[in-house]
């Protein structure tokens, strides 16, 4: 016999919804702007940038201030996947990170915290619109196990491409070429692991002018122009030199000035090559130090009142170190 009673109803178990506060991210413009740049300029396979900014001290605002271009020895680009990382990346967070220090020294602070905040990628050419998950780990992870207190990880695609050709009277022809780059970012944080939440969400940065974003230090121009950095060094090492590269505030104000410690087997001096953050903007300095027994004098360049500031032509913006240094052997100062 069929009853009319309604069965049961089955207790359902509902979970509380994992809670946590997301904080308010700010972009510079100029950010943007190098990120569709490392984007465009690799049209036909994936590509990856680092981002840095300012965690504000209650902990609910970020800027991201500045992009870090990939070095040529820290990223192996494909079509379907690529890896960003290495000491090139390494050393340049450190040079951030040393360069905001020195600008404390010298009563310049932010308001917060420098901070690597975990980096971009492309995946225009594949024409995904989201992370996928094995990327989504890799921002996990950057929180979880490498120790950053958020990371944020912006993914590019290039959603069209339009070329048209215009003929102008006269007989010139015109090509306007157009690429639309969208950018979809994705956040995670040491308070959403704890929370519970398992991926990272989607987030809306609010984009801002780059002078009301915190200043930081500038990239130095051996890794913003990386690229011309390796091929002087490669010219120099090519010619049978050794070269030592370190930082020192040359200048009493920050950032660091870029030293290169250049010797060779055959000459009588060491030469000393003294660059700004901004080179060649900045033309560097040339000084001849001359070699004395003591190794570790030398190496940490305490040879004041010993070496020789050079002056008259030795170097045009146009041309790598190596050319200042044939002309120094041919007047002889080497």
């Amino acid at each position: 016999m069929l009853s009319n009673q309604n069965p049961p109803a089955m207790m359902v178990e509902v979970k509380p919804q994992p809670t946590y506060i997301l904080p308010k991210v700010y972009i510079a413009n100029s950010a943007v702007y190098e990120m569709t740049r490392e984007v465009l300029s690799n049209p036909g396979r994936e590509t990856g940038w680092g981002l840095y900014g300012i965690i504000a001290k209650d902990r609910l605002t970020v800027y991201i201030v500045g992009v870090i271009r990939p070095a040529v020895a820290d990223i192996t680009r494909h079509y379907a996947a690529t890896t960003l990382g290495g000491e090139r990346l390494a050393d340049s967070v450190r040079w951030l990170m040393a360069n905001v220090e020195l600008n404390k020294k010298n009563g310049i602070n932010i308001d917060g915290d420098f901070a690597f905040l975990y980096k971009g990628h492309s995946h225009h050419q594949l024409g995904y619109g989201q992370y996928s998950p094995t990327d989504k780990d890799s921002i996990k992870e950057s929180v979880i196990k490498e120790g950053l207190e958020l990371a944020i990880g912006p993914l590019a695609t290039i959603d069209q491409t339009e070329m048209k050709i215009i003929n102008r009277f006269g007989g010139d022809i015109s090509v306007n070429n157009s690429a639309k780059v969208k950018f979809t970012f994705y956040y995670y944080d040491r308070y959403m692991y704890e929370a519970g939440v398992v991926e990272p969400v989607v987030i809306k940065p609010t984009v801002l002018n780059a002078r009301a974003v915190p200043a930081l230090p500038p990239l130095g121009w051996q890794f913003a122009s990386d690229s011309d950095y390796m091929e002087q060094l490669r010219h120099l090492r090519a010619y049978g030199c050794n070269v030592k590269t370190s930082y020192r505030d040359t200048d009493n104000k920050p950032p660091f000035e870029i030293i290169f410690t250049v010797t060779r087997n055959d000459w009588k001096g060491i030469l000393v090559i003294e660059t700004a953050w901004d080179f060649p903007r900045t033309l560097p300095k040339f000084k001849v130090v001359p070699n004395i027994p003591n190794k570790d004098s030398v190496c940490s360049l305490r040879y004041k009142g010993l070496e020789h500031l050079l002056e008259g032509p030795i170097w045009n913006r146009d041309e790598d170190f190596i050319e200042a240094i044939f002309r120094l052997e041919a007047r002889g100062e080497l």
